[in-house]
């Protein structure tokens, strides 16, 4: 998607369903579920209804720049058909996802991603985080995939604040999606892995956005994007920056 930027117009706070299903029929459910982030994003500001005490989200037009969507991917299956959202995180050729997009693929095996341009990135699955319910892929160097900044945003970030939920811009028309952080330490139950505790932001979200990043009103990413939240919701559940990027880091040190 070079020279523009993904913009999409946000209504206040509509309880909507993430909608994480592929974008072609007979592909695995993205919606990640665990069991189974110098650029600049400028959501709308979150503002209270009077009297109401509730954070909703104006109706601005929101860009998400250029230089952060280009390190988002699709994960693919062989036919083409997306799976999730996949992003380059802080470390040498390595990117992150939601476990739930890979899975029935055994570690070692190769990964079809797509880039915002629509060009292709081989890439290998090197392992799974169970406990903090994230995958993780190895790119070649010369892949054209930038490493999205974490900086100190998930520090920061306070419930009510505005964010973004992203998902891979080569598929999806509308890949950017504002939403109000709710929490910064909802449990979440993954599986056999046990429990963890995670952000939670509520709002309609990119459909395929599973595998992608949360990112704060400055760009940087608070955490991964595994779960949707119950539809009565609607929103996104993420794994926090600093452990998903614990977990990728342990994963390439045992190698």
């Amino acid at each position: 998607m070079p020279g523009r930027s993904a913009r999409l117009v946000a209504a206040a706070l509509v309880l909507a369903v993430l909608g994480c299903a592929p974008q072609h029929p007979g592909g695995p459910g993205a919606a990640g579920e665990p069991a189974a982030p110098t650029a600049s994003a400028a959501p709308p500001a979150a503002t209270a209804a009077p009297g109401s005490g509730a954070a909703r989200l104006d109706t601005a037009p929101v860009e998400v720049p250029d230089d952060v969507l280009a390190g988002v991917v699709s994960v693919q299956t062989r036919r083409g058909a997306h799976r999730g959202s996949a992003f380059r995180i802080g470390l040498e050729g390595v990117v992150v996802t939601a476990v739930g997009v890979v899975a029935g693929i055994e570690p070692g095996r190769g990964v079809r991603l797509v880039r915002a341009d629509g060009e292709p990135v081989a890439a290998e699955l090197l392992g799974r985080a169970g406990g903090a319910g994230i995958a993780v892929l190895r790119v070649e160097p010369g892949s054209g995939l930038p490493p999205l900044v974490a900086g100190t945003a998930f520090t920061r970030a306070r419930a009510g604040d505005p964010v973004v939920a992203v998902g891979a811009p080569a598929v999806l028309a509308a890949p950017a999606a504002p939403v109000v952080l709710r929490d910064k330490r909802r449990p979440v139950a993954l599986g056999a892995a046990g429990a963890a505790t995670a952000l939670a932001a509520e709002g309609p979200a990119a459909p395929g956005a599973a595998g992608g990043p949360l990112l704060s009103a400055e760009g940087q990413v608070l955490g991964v994007i595994t779960a949707r939240t119950p539809p009565a919701r609607g929103g996104v559940v993420a794994i926090p920056v600093h452990r998903a990027r614990q977990a990728a880091f342990e994963i390439v040190r045992a190698l």
